[in-house]
């Protein structure tokens, strides 16, 4: 508890604007604000612009590439692959140096 109001007091406002553009953890951004005893105005304050921010850039590349969604999707599938590869492989390797390092 006692490092997540630290964290808040030191970056409460930036992780609450950029929280709200990564999703999944746009979900956890209130309950982690609340825990840190964030006053309710200050995350107001930095919660509508950065919600307002991700309406804006998602109507924004709606209006843009509208009509290239299927060539947009099929991208966005393989990479989606590509980035479970590439962590599966981050994860496999830094277990497999951190078990090494106890072995020595």
């Amino acid at each position: 508890m006692e490092r997540t109001k630290g964290y808040f007091q030191r970056f409460g406002g930036a992780t609450v604007l950029f929280g709200r553009m990564i999703s999944g953890v746009d979900a956890f951004i209130p309950l982690f604000a609340g825990l840190g005893s964030m006053r309710y105005r200050k995350y107001i304050g930095y919660d509508i612009p950065g919600i307002l921010i991700w309406v804006g850039m998602l109507c924004t590349l709606g209006y843009l590439f509208g009509n290239n969604w299927e060539t947009i999707d099929n991208f966005f599938g393989y990479l989606g692959w590509s980035l479970l590869a590439l962590i599966i492989v981050i994860v496999t390797v830094y277990y497999l140096v951190k078990r090494r390092r106890r072995v020595k």
